[in-house]
């Protein structure tokens, strides 16, 4: 009997192979796919007898220190609109490159490049931590990559605010009484506390309620390497 089974369950499985083996060749070989698949993709076709809708081809457009942008301050009419020329060359550069999502640093350090109720401006945009570019800055980057035919992702730092005495921190710190950790000159919320996921969940709820943005990227979800305290342990029954 077990012998038998065994015999059963070889045919089987030498079938399912075969028939995984046609689907994928019949699929890849269809003149509707004219790329190279591998992967995931191939994956895809193979179970569901179609190529994927596209793939991701993302850049992180990183706004602290105006890293990638922007490169000069918005503090007149006139220097607004150079600050968002320079945004508008960048995207026209990734459309050339192919590029289909971007992922924008929107919460920076305990700072926004939009008006938000709950975090004060970045500096990064006028100059002067919690002072407004006189636009909003999430908006029209979202406008510029939905024209081009490219997604809009904001991309939210979760954990680090930023220096110690610097606006964002502070504000948290008066906020939040004993919710942010010093760790040499920085601030960062505590990932155990409570109090951070709902805080966290409150910033992305406003961005999904307000803008018409593709995606929510939350980054550095993680203590900090020098983070020296104790990690509770939880067992899982």
């Amino acid at each position: 009997m077990i012998k038998v089974m065994k015999r059963i369950f070889f045919q089987i499985s030498l079938l399912l192979t075969m028939v995984m083996s046609l689907q994928a060749q019949n699929t890849i070989l269809d003149s509707s796919v004219h790329r190279t698949t591998s992967g995931s993709s191939l994956q895809s076709m193979i179970f569901n007898n179609y190529p994927p809708k596209h793939e991701v081809r993302a850049v992180w457009l990183t706004t602290i220190g105006g890293i990638d942008w922007p490169h000069s301050y918005a503090q007149s009419a006139y220097s607004a609109e150079k600050q968002k020329q320079e945004l508008v060359a960048i995207l026209n550069r990734l459309q050339k490159a192919h590029i289909n999502t971007v992922l924008i640093q929107t919460r920076v350090r305990g700072t926004m490049i939009y008006p938000s109720a709950y975090e004060p401006w970045d500096g990064c945009l006028s100059g002067f931590p919690g002072k407004s570019p006189g636009y909003d800055a999430l908006k029209f980057a979202i406008e510029e990559c939905h024209k081009r035919g490219m997604e809009c992702h904001a991309w939210v730092v979760t954990i680090p605010v930023g220096k110690w005495n610097a606006l964002g921190c502070k504000q948290l710190r008066s906020r939040f009484p004993g919710l942010i950790r010093k760790i040499g000159p920085d601030g960062y919320m505590n990932p155990e506390d409570n109090r951070t996921a709902d805080y966290l969940a409150k910033i992305c709820g406003e961005i999904t309620r307000n803008y018409d943005v593709d995606g929510i990227h939350l980054d550095y979800i993680r203590y900090p390497e020098s983070w020296n305290i104790r990690v509770r342990r939880y067992i899982v029954v």
